[in-house]
């Protein structure tokens, strides 16, 4: 995986010029459509092998039942950046613009094999 990218369609570009002041034209465009930039695989896998380590750290804390209810699945939306960062995609944005990876956590069953890491 060492020389392999990833494509990011992002409306931040690492070297996106300053916003015109003029409000037409192409550069509102290019912003509409956003940028495609090259994210090389490394960084994203890193990135997101952070993510993922700190998340679980997360959900190992959350309780398993809640009154006549348990856990069972979680989804999480995460935002990838033009430079391959990962976020966590917050209440009140709008993801019609938006996109990323959604992840879906399923819990396991507590008699299964712990999986392999």
């Amino acid at each position: 995986m060492t020389d392999q990218t990833i494509s990011v369609i992002s409306v931040d570009h690492p070297q996106a010029p300053p916003r015109s002041k003029d409000r037409g034209g192409l550069d509102v465009v290019k912003r509409m459509l956003g940028y495609r930039t090259e994210v090389p695989a490394n960084d994203l896998a890193a990135n997101l092998s952070e993510f993922l380590g700190t998340m679980g750290s997360i959900v190992d804390r959350l309780p398993t039942a809640l009154g006549a209810f348990e856990l069972k699945e979680m989804e999480i939306a995460l935002e990838v950046s033009a430079t391959g960062r990962v976020s966590l995609l917050g209440s009140g944005i709008d993801l019609s613009g938006k996109s990323g990876l959604t992840l879906t956590l399923k819990k396991r069953d507590a008699s299964a094999a712990p999986a392999e890491e």
